[in-house]
């Protein structure tokens, strides 16, 4: 054999045996990788038996019965566990202890005259991102998880299909990337959840409440947005989505403008922030008018609203007896406890020969309505301010009964859903007659509304005030007041 053949005899050999070594060595690789998973899924599977023969044994023992609350061991098991599963363990854990009822331990929203019992296992504060829940027989049977409290959980990127959700909470949880699809929320309640990106598919969504929640980027249809109770949220394609907005961390909601979110929708945030309403536009404006006479022969259909008052338009000597009201330039000076000879509020509305006038109302003993409007067009996932100036006519130190006002203001569809309330309290008497803005603000979730003021307190001595400047603006300096059906 020749040097030459003997050199390249030994150069094979060596190539050969280095490949070898690498092919062995990915072998070995894979094989470890192998192992280490099976070693993982073996590890899970012992600790998911484990806990199931844990939870029989409590159960055997009396140890899950209502007199051992709060049921602490269970709970510690419980998360011990949950932190070394997947998520497929953790979809079958969950459909595990609802089927033995150690998650739904408090009644139906619906049902108050169930006593209120509390859930053995708590969910709060766990991770469930890409879990996946979905009915093994399709639409035959949904998945049963009706009345599970998922209160401040993660579940980013997880998947419902086929699944029952009926008066389930979600909230302060993080939602974001999730899909629902064939199933049903219905009553279901989201306060101050993460819905980025969530896609509610064509889910039930009847009697959803919705509160404090930005769903600029969630995927709604339309029948779900008629479903959807809204109470200080943003709605998707509202002009505030279409803003540029402030950047938020993950756990807090920001918007554009400077306003807080309120978490009730019987205490809605009040008047907007002034720098919101500043040149905004209004959808609405009274000032009932101005004239050469002291009452006013307009009506209160010149200017679109209805009252449960009775107008008068010449008050016998001047006096508007209660369940009355009259538009006039000035309270007539008849009776010793009222600020005497007032005029309207409306700026720069006077001239040599003319007057502005105002809505004085001596309210009836009862709550009725001094002014119900239906107005249309709202861009609807806006923010509006529905405000009026009023005036209690009294004179301090009188000790007559003051007015309240209540605002409501509730969709004009049937059913007439209500967007938020709020009470003026009692409108207080000053020595010198003073003029103070009241109202309240919320989220237009159709674009026609019912706004009304209420008489919120009982008649007889008192309880009288007068009215003037009502408007209804959007809180924004850019965003339209109006738009087109």
């Amino acid at each position: 054999m020749s040097l030459f053949s003997l050199t390249t005899l030994i150069t094979i050999l060596g190539i050969y045996t280095a490949i070898t070594t690498v092919q062995e060595g990915t072998v070995a690789d894979e094989r470890r990788q192998f192992d280490l998973e099976q070693a993982a899924k073996f590890r899970q599977q012992t600790i998911y038996d484990k806990f199931l023969d844990d939870i029989y044994k409590l159960e055997k023992d009396g140890y899950l019965n209502e007199e051992k609350n709060p049921w602490a061991f269970a709970n510690a098991r419980f998360r011990a566990a949950h932190r070394q599963w997947d998520a497929i363990r953790k979809a079958d854990i969950l459909q595990f202890l609802k089927e033995n009822q150690l998650i739904v331990r408090k009644p139906s929203i619906k049902n108050r005259a169930v006593k209120k019992v509390d859930n053995i296992i708590h969910l709060n504060d766990l991770n469930f991102d890409n879990i996946s829940l979905t009915s093994p027989t399709g639409s035959l049977n949904s998945l049963n998880l009706e009345y599970i409290v998922f209160d401040q959980i993660s579940m980013i990127n997880a998947r419902f299909s086929f699944v029952n959700l009926r008066e389930t909470s979600f909230s302060h949880s993080r939602l974001n990337n999730v899909k629902f699809s064939d199933s049903s929320l219905a009553y279901a309640s989201f306060n101050s959840t993460e819905l980025d990106g969530t896609d509610f598919g064509n889910t039930n969504m009847i009697g959803v409440e919705f509160s404090n929640i930005d769903l600029c980027t969630t995927i709604l249809t339309e029948i779900q947005l008629q479903q959807i109770v809204f109470t200080n949220s943003i709605l998707p394609n509202s002009s505030i989505c279409r803003q540029e907005k402030t950047t938020s961390t993950p756990s807090m909601i920001t918007i554009s403008t400077t306003e807080e979110l309120s978490t009730s929708q019987s205490t809605p945030t009040a008047l907007c922030p002034a720098a919101n309403t500043l040149n905004s536009k209004e959808a609405l404006t009274i000032t009932f008018g101005s004239g050469a006479t002291q009452y006013s022969s307009a009506t209160p259909a010149a200017f679109g609203f209805t009252t449960t008052y009775q107008q008068i338009f010449n008050g016998l000597n001047g006096i508007v007896n209660n369940g009355q009201f009259a538009f006039v330039t000035t309270v007539s000076p008849v009776a010793s406890s009222w600020h005497q000879d007032t005029v309207d509020h409306t700026p720069n509305d006077d001239t040599t020969t003319t007057h502005g006038y105002m809505m004085f109302v001596n309210a009836k003993e009862t709550p009725d309505d001094v002014f119900r409007m239906t107005i249309n067009n709202l861009c609807i996932g806006s923010r509006y301010e529905f405000s009026v100036y009023l005036a209690n006519i009294a004179k301090k130190g009188t000790n007559l009964t003051p007015p309240n006002i209540k605002f409501e203001v509730q969709t004009a569809t049937t059913p007439n859903t209500l967007l938020g309330t709020v009470a003026t309290g009692d409108i207080p008497a000053y020595a010198t007659l003073a003029w103070s803005n009241y109202g309240m603000s919320f989220i237009a979730m159709t674009s026609s509304v019912i706004l009304s003021m209420i008489s919120n307190a009982s008649g007889g001595g008192g309880n009288d005030l007068i009215v003037d400047d009502i408007t209804l603006r959007v809180c924004s300096p850019t965003a339209n007041a109006i738009c087109n059906p």
